[in-house]
């Protein structure tokens, strides 16, 4: 391999893994529609769950930390159905939602 070719497939090679964490899961198919998605986490007695980890599976992948106040935003998320999965600590819950709206509020049972 000539050393052009070479270095043309590592800058290639290099800006795929920069960019592929972003692009994967981020651009919609044809005909669905994005939503610019915020919600909160809270406890079953309506204490805010802050510092909790979502992580989005379905018509994309999505992960996001709360704030301190269980508040969450995660921008241009693909409508569709999701397994969404809500850890704190050693805690964690499983919900399947359809998302098609730009709220979504999640409830924990601890």
């Amino acid at each position: 391999m000539s050393d052009l070719r070479r270095r043309a497939l590592s800058t290639w090679l290099a800006l795929l893994a920069a960019a592929g964490p972003l692009a994967i899961g981020v651009l919609p198919a044809f005909g669905q529609r994005q939503v610019n998605l915020k919600g909160q986490v809270k406890g079953k007695t309506g204490d805010p769950k802050g510092f909790a980890r979502l992580e989005f599976s379905g018509a994309g992948r999505y992960v996001v930390v709360s704030d301190g106040q269980g508040r969450y935003e995660v921008a241009q998320v693909q409508s569709g159905e999701y397994t969404v999965t809500v850890r704190q600590g050693g805690n964690f819950q499983v919900f399947r939602p359809k998302i098609d709206s730009d709220r979504l509020d999640f409830t924990v049972g601890w």
